[in-house]
């Protein structure tokens, strides 16, 4: 018997975030929070809580400007990621190439009449914007966005039992560009907002922090810590009271939940490789110490035995 409270929270969520975004956005008066993120971080959680609590407009970004069009010799990012981000986008510029007309055409509109719209309205036109970010462990949320992009990587539908789940663990290894979530702070909302997340001194233990610049209030949190923490957090930055928690877009619940939990168990990587990963800023940053090592021990070849069965998250 299908569960009508879900149904009617489904419906209430797609029409919020319909009038968020085209509507709302030009007639509240309410400045905007805009969930500006790099995927699979739990920024749908964020979005539809914020939503059902009565917050209005709030929008939903990984990027303002198409990837297909960047230039990866002149984008802000370090140079051992340059090879990473030529790979994203040739990645974006094909998978464009390959959609059919009816998703080109809905990808295009949605870029001028949300992305864009929204970039010169506010971040350009100097309007105050409250912009919510999330940071997660950056092997993870590949993992997690390789799934959610599978038919972007594979060129097919996710149709399970099509692809052996070796065949995907050396396709994720090849093709995917592992440095994505270590360049886009630098990438997208350094970029674009003009802020530089990295100058701020980031408090690790309590999982969260907020910058102003200009016409922007910036929230940095880290995917990591537990909900009430995401809840004291948004709550302070957007003077709110009772908000609840609730979880989305978690890959845990999707068509290919079986094999991507059994994907995790398996894959694992060389030192390395997790050298690279959990050597760089942004994992300096972010996450102290046993953190690190927590990550590492979860991914390490002579660690993986038992250990991969961590949270599915969005």
């Amino acid at each position: 018997m299908p569960d009508l409270a879900a149904a009617k929270t489904i419906l209430r969520l797609a029409v919020l975030r319909r009038y968020s975004a085209f509507v709302g956005v030009y007639v509240d008066r309410r400045p905007p929070v805009l969930v500006y993120q790099m995927g699979k971080v739990g920024s749908s959680s964020v979005r539809n809580s914020l939503l059902l609590h009565g917050v209005t407009p709030v929008l939903h970004f990984h990027s303002f400007f198409p990837v297909r069009d960047w230039d990866a010799e002149t984008a802000p990012v370090d140079e051992a990621h340059r090879d990473d981000l030529r790979k994203e986008i040739a990645q974006a510029a094909r998978a464009d190439r390959d959609a059919s007309w009816r998703t080109r055409l809905n990808v295009r509109y949605r870029e001028w009449a949300y992305n864009r719209r929204v970039f010169d309205r506010y971040v350009r036109g100097g309007r105050r914007a409250d912009v919510v970010t999330l940071v997660r462990d950056p092997v993870a949320a590949n993992i997690s966005m390789y799934f959610q992009l599978f038919h972007e990587y594979t060129g097919r539908r996710y149709v399970p039992g099509e692809f052996s789940t070796a065949e995907l663990v050396e396709d994720f290894r090849a093709r995917y560009p592992h440095s994505r979530p270590l360049t886009w702070l630098d990438a997208e909302l350094k970029a674009h907002l003009g802020i530089d997340v990295f100058e701020t001194p980031f408090p690790r233990e309590k999982g969260w922090v907020a910058i102003e610049r200009g016409n922007v209030r910036l929230l940095v949190l880290k995917c990591e810590v537990p909900d009430a923490t995401k809840k004291a957090a948004l709550e302070e930055f957007l003077g709110l009271e009772g908000l609840e928690m609730v979880r989305s877009n978690v890959a845990g619940k999707k068509a290919y939940a079986d094999q991507y939990r059994e994907f995790r168990e398996r894959m694992v990587f060389p030192g390395e490789f997790l050298d690279a990963m959990y050597g760089s800023k942004f994992a300096a940053h972010f996450y102290d110490e046993a953190e690190l090592e927590r990550f590492r021990a979860r991914w390490a070849e002579e660690e993986a035995a038992g250990t991969n069965e961590g949270a599915a998250g969005a």
